[in-house]
């Protein structure tokens, strides 16, 4: 009987049926900033995946303006002739000048678009330029409060405090 009465009350002692309650420091300044560091970096990702598909739409781009540029010099060294345009799988008879005038109009298309994404471009290229500029500001915040925490610390236990 002892041994039971000894044995429940180290239970009792040992995990105790109220949990201790312990209290959560106060939410430190470097954690928000770490929230902020975390959705600006968000920011930063997501404006570098649009850059790059701006890119790879500009590139595109390029590629048909050449494209059309060689078909452009071609047709100016035709005097007469026919010229033949490929609708599907079958060849069309078109006009020497109606062609030259399609492809002139999607040269100009062509040149409006690559200046619409380059605009853009660069718009999300200076946007993400201050993002960055952001974080950094916000890293070194973060740094500089490392610092004094630590030195706080370190004063502290010079004391004799720790």
């Amino acid at each position: 009987f002892f041994f039971f009465y000894f044995w429940d009350c180290f239970l009792s002692l040992a995990f105790p049926s109220q949990p201790a309650q312990i209290s959560n420091p106060p939410p430190s300044p470097m954690s928000g900033l770490a929230a902020v560091v975390d959705s600006d970096l968000s920011e930063f990702r997501g404006l570098q995946s649009q850059i790059s598909n701006l890119r790879q739409t500009q590139q595109k781009l390029m590629q048909q303006q050449n494209e059309n540029d060689m078909v452009k010099a071609e047709l100016g060294r035709l005097q007469a002739g026919k010229v033949y345009k490929m609708v599907g799988p079958v060849l069309v008879e078109q006009d020497l000048e109606e062609a030259k005038t399609t492809v002139d109009k999607r040269l100009e298309f062509i040149t409006n678009d690559l200046g619409k994404v380059e605009a853009d471009c660069m718009q999300k290229e200076e946007k993400a330029r201050e993002v960055a500029d952001k974080i950094r500001k916000a890293q070194t915040e973060m740094q500089r409060q490392a610092k004094e925490e630590v030195d706080k610390i370190q004063a502290q236990a010079q004391e004799g405090q720790i």
